[in-house]
């Protein structure tokens, strides 16, 4: 039991330090886009990107509780996420907001 208790915490570790990773480029985002150093496109895009990079760490974290319905509610979140970065980076490139 110990072997497994501890890749459980690690596993737990690791997702709390990707998530606490994703939120403070988040949060640099922001403030580079409110001080006019970052464009509104690439905050945005970046912003719902580390969403579902956050959410999909949760569902490694939430994967330890069998039977729990937050690893599917986080898991489609993630999906989601990811698929709002793709769309808005597709509507971005044809709207002209962002080119190669």
């Amino acid at each position: 039991m110990g072997a497994y208790s501890s890749y459980l915490k690690k596993k737990l570790n690791r997702s709390r330090v990707m998530g606490m990773i994703a939120s403070m480029i988040a949060i640099v985002l922001v403030v580079l886009y409110f001080l006019g150093i970052a464009d509104q496109w690439f905050s945005v895009i970046n912003i719902s990107y580390l969403l579902g990079m956050a959410f999909s760490s949760n569902v490694t974290c939430q994967d330890i509780k069998i039977g729990s319905p937050w690893q599917k509610f986080n898991a489609a979140l993630s999906v989601f996420f990811y698929l709002f970065a793709i769309a808005l980076m597709i509507y971005a490139f044809v709207c002209g907001g962002i080119s190669f």
